[in-house]
């Protein structure tokens, strides 16, 4: 059992839906950005700290489940990603703050080959 949030080494997040509190204690596993986006907005993610913390994962799984070589298209879908995140709360300062170190780790690694740069995120998200 998790306590709030876990990312696993399948490269999937699981998080308590925290809608359901305290009546029910449902856990949802997934490996698409666009559902951790949509939990924060819907806040089944809440609080101020989990909200960074899952924004960062959010955009480790971005990366990660995005397939190409390319350096360009990949940063491309970075940005795509990190924006689809930083639109779910306007109001959240941890979220943004999380971005925003996920963001300079990837504008300062960017010329390292892609499998490392995703490395460098996953070691950021886990320091958030």
């Amino acid at each position: 059992m998790i306590d709030k949030l876990e990312y696993t080494n399948k490269h999937e997040l699981i998080f308590i839906d925290q809608t359901l509190l305290p009546l029910k204690e449902k856990y949802v596993k997934t490996k698409n950005y666009k559902d951790v986006a949509e939990a924060i907005t819907k806040l089944r993610i809440r609080g101020a700290p989990l909200i960074g913390i899952a924004a960062a994962y959010g955009i480790v799984l971005g990366v990660h489940h995005y397939k190409t070589e390319n350096i360009k298209n990949f940063e491309i879908h970075f940005y795509k990603v990190a924006e689809t995140l930083r639109n779910t709360r306007p109001t959240a300062r941890n979220l943004f703050y999380a971005i925003e170190r996920m963001t300079k780790v990837f504008e300062e690694n960017s010329v390292n080959e892609l499998s490392d740069i995703e490395d460098m995120l996953l070691r950021e998200a886990d320091a958030i």
